[in-house]
């Protein structure tokens, strides 16, 4: 997609797509999860305008990706 999100940003807009109440997630750093000892990037988005002008297609939002992911989901 053209757009980017972080992981909970997408967590978070996924369920709530979904209709599933987010009041009982919450946000953490994985610095401070305690979870990763390795090093992970804090921003993996990728600049896909190059790649959309160079084959000449315009990429969907990451907002249309996510209902299209949720619609297909549910059923």
């Amino acid at each position: 997609s053209r757009d980017g999100l972080s992981k909970a940003d997408f967590a978070y807009k996924f369920a709530t797509v979904l209709g599933f109440n987010c009041h009982n997630m919450e946000r953490c750093s994985i610095d401070k999860s305690g979870l990763l000892r390795a090093y992970r990037p804090k921003d993996m988005r990728l600049d896909v305008q190059r790649f959309e002008n160079a084959v000449g297609v315009n990429l969907p939002t990451l907002d249309d990706e996510i209902k299209k992911a949720a619609e297909e989901y549910l059923k």
